[in-house]
């Protein structure tokens, strides 16, 4: 996930590229995916809890208990958040240099 990540990031300017001119309505539901596993993270030890019958625990002990899917979460939710971060940029550059329709540089 780090590595997918690190791609998108990546990628970013050239999907703001693609993107550029389109009404936000039509590219915010493109970003909604990466905003599911940050928004889920907070309530993953809840969830552990829940699915280990109520046996409560620290988010170390959770780490120490179920490593793969807890380090998966922490990679995750940041990577995510980074996409998200690089793509908004991205798009807010593009909006910045893209001539508006009927401006001719002030002719």
């Amino acid at each position: 996930m780090a590595g997918l990540g690190v791609r998108g990031v990546l990628r970013a300017p050239l999907w703001g590229a693609r993107r550029s001119g389109r009404p936000w309505w039509r590219v915010a539901p493109r970003l909604l995916p990466y905003l599911v596993p940050p928004a889920l993270f907070p309530w993953t030890n809840t969830a552990v809890t829940y699915v280990m019958g109520g046996r409560y625990g620290t988010w170390a002990e959770r780490f120490y208990g179920v490593p793969a899917e807890m380090t998966f979460t922490a990679v995750t939710a940041p990577a995510c958040l980074a996409v998200v971060a690089a793509r908004t940029v991205a798009l807010r550059r593009r909006a910045v240099r893209a001539p508006r329709r009927g401006d001719h540089n002030g002719q």
